[in-house]
């Protein structure tokens, strides 16, 4: 998980070792079909990317699901 957070929550997370934030909404991405040859995880992630835009997972968790990512291994998910 990678936060943005300011100096002063900097300041807080190393004094008290938690950081205060909101829950985040949950967004589901299933990814179905057959990847072509020589199609990587790398491939799949980076196509997802360009299609939510660099910020799409701001304040969002990504559940990630479908036949695609069932046929990965766990190394490439």
């Amino acid at each position: 998980i990678a936060l943005g957070i300011g100096t002063s929550q900097v300041r807080d997370a190393l004094a008290s070792q938690t950081l205060a934030m909101d829950p985040l909404k949950v967004r589901r991405i299933e990814v179905e079909g057959e990847p072509g040859p020589g199609v990587t995880a790398k491939d799949v992630i980076l196509h997802i990317i360009r299609t939510l835009g660099v910020n799409g997972g701001v304040g969002y968790a990504y559940e990630y699901a479908g036949s695609v990512i069932d046929s990965m291994t766990m190394e490439e998910r």
